[in-house]
């Protein structure tokens, strides 16, 4: 649990660093998953029923696709409150987890970019705690990774409140699931 709350200070300090230069970032040709682009790409994402196997084996039912379409506004929704904690959009490694990290004394080196993208900072946290308690099979919301995860949110207190940023986290999380 230490290594990963060291891990994931190292990670957060970067991303504070890297808010300031998203205009370069997009310049460099990052991807853009801000919050305000989101809906659109969630939109997009349904638009492509033959990538969903809407209605073929292995595939999305026709009711979960419908269900899907009819979570647009509710999604659009999310990005508007979860914008409105006032987190800066940065640079997001998408899958900061054991086998992207190396730890070597006070220096930690985070590997494979390929996911990367400019988006809301908390969307890295989904991929982070889950593979962090599979690997230390804890359970995710047991104590143990409660403290991995304040450990990452607490730096961003600086941008808002500590109860804000309990509720942006509750919002991002779901949204993170999309951004992936």
């Amino acid at each position: 649990v230490e290594d990963w709350v060291r891990i994931l200070q190292f990670y957060v300090d970067l991303q504070i660093e890297m808010a300031a230069r998203v205009p370069e970032l997009l310049a460099l040709g990052m991807p853009d998953r801000r919050l305000a682009t989101l809906p659109t790409l969630y939109t997009n994402l349904l638009a492509s029923t033959a990538d969903l196997r809407v209605g073929q084996d292995a595939g999305l039912t026709v009711d979960e696709y419908q269900r899907l379409l009819e979570l647009r506004p509710e999604v659009a929704a999310m990005c508007d409150q979860l914008a409105s904690y006032g987190l800066p959009a940065t640079l997001t490694h998408e899958e900061v987890h054991d086998t992207n990290v190396l730890v070597s004394g006070d220096r930690c080196i985070f590997t494979d970019w390929s996911d990367a993208s400019v988006a809301h900072p908390l969307f890295t946290i989904l991929t982070t705690l889950r593979a962090a308690a599979h690997r230390l099979k804890l359970p995710e919301d047991g104590l143990e990774m409660r403290r991995v995860r304040d450990a990452y949110l607490e730096p961003w207190t600086r941008f808002t409140t500590r109860s804000e940023i309990s509720s942006a986290f509750t919002l991002a999380y779901r949204l993170a699931m999309i951004n992936r």
